[in-house]
């Protein structure tokens, strides 16, 4: 019995590799991007209602946590990057102004794309808070603005590891 369970697992990793090495090789590079991006773009933003950061087209909106791509980000040198290698962005205008829009946009060196936790709360360059409007702290997708900072549930995030 044991025999014939490692000749089946012999055969299987053979045709695997057969497969993979029939593959033309933008596919094979495809492919080991997208399972290096899943290993990277690990982090879901939870705001303190347990709602998620998503990237519905450019808008950065709030739902259900779910292991989903428009969901997983890169957190690294105070730049938030979301799979597609667009950073969370503060309309230009609006870094320091209450109510001012977040997107997701390329990425850049400005202070409209700086980003660092601190005491629960999510800081941009301009020293506002990412946050949601009271009511909708945890309504399926409210958009997410930056205000003057507090300690209010609506402006609590953390990072959260995707396993």
């Amino acid at each position: 019995m044991k025999k014939h369970l490692i000749f089946a697992c012999i055969i299987f990793f053979v045709n695997a590799f057969n497969v993979w090495a029939d593959l033309p090789a933008t596919e094979k590079l495809k492919g080991l991007r997208n399972a290096i991006d899943l290993k990277l773009y690990n982090k879901q933003i939870r705001n303190g209602g347990g709602k998620c950061l998503k990237i519905v087209g450019d808008e950065v909106k709030l739902f259900n946590c779910k292991d989903e791509g428009e969901q997983r980000f890169l957190i690294h040198e105070e730049q938030i990057k979301n799979i597609n290698r667009k950073c969370l962005n503060v309309a230009g205008p609006d870094l320091k102004k209450n109510g001012g829009r977040v997107q997701c946009v390329e990425c850049n060196e400005s202070p409209n794309q700086k980003w660092r936790f601190d005491k629960g709360r999510l800081i941009n360059g301009g020293g506002k808070c990412l946050g949601v409007a009271g009511p909708d702290l945890k309504k399926d997708g409210a958009t997410v603005k930056v205000w003057d900072c507090n300690s209010t549930p609506n402006q609590q995030w953390k990072a959260v590891e995707i396993k």
